[in-house]
């Protein structure tokens, strides 16, 4: 497993886990938004170096940084939520459907595009209702872990 393919996995697990089971630390946004930016810039640079041109991976890193960055700057408007929420959609739709031979018989893919794809659907439908939040906490830690498995 690449490092880019481990950070994300990692985010995922840590960042709907930790919440749902109640642990909380000093820092912990922060400690999250450090790891999702670390995911983001390798899962490009791995691609980037490798010569896979995988756009759903591509664009889930940039979207990974580009959320990091919006932390750590201090941004917020209305037209940049839109945006993120069309690169995750983007990348989820890619990741669930587009992917290569090579991953497509990697269900912890699918589960991560489906994933951004609720994300999206949350950010641009404003899509809300009891026990979303436990819904993309289950789809986000099945995914890490069948990313870190590798199923």
């Amino acid at each position: 497993m690449y490092p880019g393919l481990l950070a994300t996995a990692l985010w995922l697990i840590l960042y709907h886990l930790l919440p749902l089971v109640g642990v909380n630390f000093p820092e912990q946004t922060t400690v999250y938004e450090v790891l999702r930016l670390v995911a983001g810039v390798l899962l490009v640079y791995h691609i980037r170096a490798t010569r896979n041109r995988y756009l759903g991976m591509v664009l889930a890193g940039v979207y990974f940084i580009l959320l990091g960055l919006v932390f750590f700057l201090g941004l917020s408007s209305p037209s940049l939520g839109l945006v993120l929420s069309v690169l995750a959609l983007a990348s989820g739709v890619l990741l669930f459907i587009g992917a290569p031979k090579a991953f497509s018989h990697i269900l912890g893919y699918k589960l991560f595009g489906a994933y951004l794809i609720v994300v999206a659907a949350i950010g641009l439908l404003h899509l809300s209702f009891n026990g979303l939040n436990l819904v993309v906490a289950v789809l986000a830690i099945g995914a890490g872990v069948l990313l870190l498995i590798r199923r």
